[in-house]
């Protein structure tokens, strides 16, 4: 199992790297041990908000519309990130 954290962690070093916000990150524990799967969302979120206004990136982005301030819909994300982490 420690490649896996191993892997998250390049993969949190790579988010640095191109300049995401430390804040706008999540601990290895959140996603590895499901801790709080709401904040590796919002990390996939910010990293797609960096694409969206990087000149070179013309991939696919994230939608985070009819968000309320609440992430009301953030328990139904959260349940399915759960099934596919199984």
């Amino acid at each position: 199992h420690l490649h896996i954290q191993e892997n998250i962690d390049k993969y949190l070093s790579a988010c640095l790297d191109v300049g995401m916000n430390t804040v706008d990150l999540f601990n290895i524990s959140d996603l590895y041990d499901k801790k709080d799967l709401e904040q590796v969302l919002q990390s996939l979120y910010a990293l797609s908000r960096m694409a969206e206004r990087s000149a070179t990136f013309s991939g696919p982005l994230l939608q985070q519309t009819g968000v309320s301030s609440s992430f009301s819909f953030f328990p139904l994300l959260t349940s399915a990130c759960r099934k596919h982490l199984r």
